[in-house]
């Protein structure tokens, strides 16, 4: 732990992931809460024996056990990380689509009004018919990559067999060399 620690601290949580107990703790200390990890560096090491270790556990002094609990437990009950520190007010704005505007859930990951969805194209490029030139010209152009690429596993190829193969004479005139100067004898 490495804090003089004056007063009793207490286990107010335990978590077998080192990225669930690192983020308990940010979140205690962005409460102004005092908390410390106990076993990070053990299971983090050797994961498997995070049950005999006890889990890694969040500490905090029995004084602020209370109110860590609390924050821990809003912590475990939230749907996504965001919905720790932002008020109802702010939740509903942050539930808007980026494209329509239109109300969307937090746990939906496609808008119902409009049907966009994070990570899909933009609404111009999915408008936009591709032609069969088009088409056909993607599908050439990946046609000339895959060729490509082929003839550079071929030269690749080739060039490792024929370093096998001078590694492979080099060798055996070495040998040659010494047995005839009497180095085997």
């Amino acid at each position: 732990m490495g804090k003089l620690k004056t007063e009793p601290w207490v286990t107010v949580g335990a978590y077998a992931n080192g990225w669930e107990a690192d983020l308990a703790l940010s979140l205690l200390q962005a409460e102004g809460l005092p908390a410390d990890l106990e076993n990070r560096e053990f299971v983090g090491m050797d994961w498997t024996m995070a049950v005999a270790a006890g889990w890694i556990k969040v500490l905090s002094p029995r004084a602020s056990a209370e109110a860590a609990r609390a924050v821990l437990a809003k912590m475990e009950d939230s749907g996504r990380a965001g919905d720790l520190h932002l008020s109802d007010a702010e939740l509903t704005d942050a539930e808007l689509c980026l494209r329509c505007g239109g109300a969307m859930p937090v746990h939906d990951v496609v808008c119902d009004a409009c049907g966009w969805s994070y990570g899909q194209p933009t609404l111009e490029d999915q408008d936009k018919p591709q032609t069969s030139q088009e088409a056909w010209n993607q599908k050439q152009d990946r046609r000339d990559q895959i060729r490509s690429l082929n003839k550079q596993v071929a030269w690749l190829f080739g060039v490792l067999v024929f370093c096998v193969a001078v590694a492979f004479l080099a060798s055996w005139i070495g040998a040659d060399f010494l047995a005839q100067r009497g180095f085997f004898d």
